[in-house]
């Protein structure tokens, strides 16, 4: 079964996707990858990560930057001890596919 790491996530108030940085491990294998979501879907990816970590609130994880005409988001999930999420999980919740890349 596949696991992802996640390691940020990374938007604008000018684009309607954001940046989801993670390492995903299946088996003995891992890999970086990053996956592009919908904005309007942050707001349930950022739920299910406040239910898997009580312990500590999401919102402390948030840095912004205020350029003249945007706001740039940042969320670093390097802190979060249960950073990790099931696949299949992410991918029921947001409703995107999952695109797959290999490289040589």
């Amino acid at each position: 079964m596949e696991s992802i790491l996640l390691k940020s996530l990374s938007f604008n108030s000018f684009e309607t996707q954001a940046k989801l940085t993670a390492e995903v491990h299946k088996d003995s294998l891992s890999y970086w990858t990053t996956y592009m979501l919908n904005v309007l879907d942050i707001n349930k990816f950022l739920n299910l990560l406040q239910r898997n970590n009580t312990e500590k609130d999401i919102n402390d994880l948030l840095s912004t930057k205020d350029f003249s005409d945007f706001t740039e988001y940042d969320f670093d999930f390097s802190e979060l001890e249960n950073g990790q999420i099931n696949k299949c999980d992410l991918e029921f919740l947001l409703n995107f596919q999952m695109n797959k890349q290999i490289r040589a």
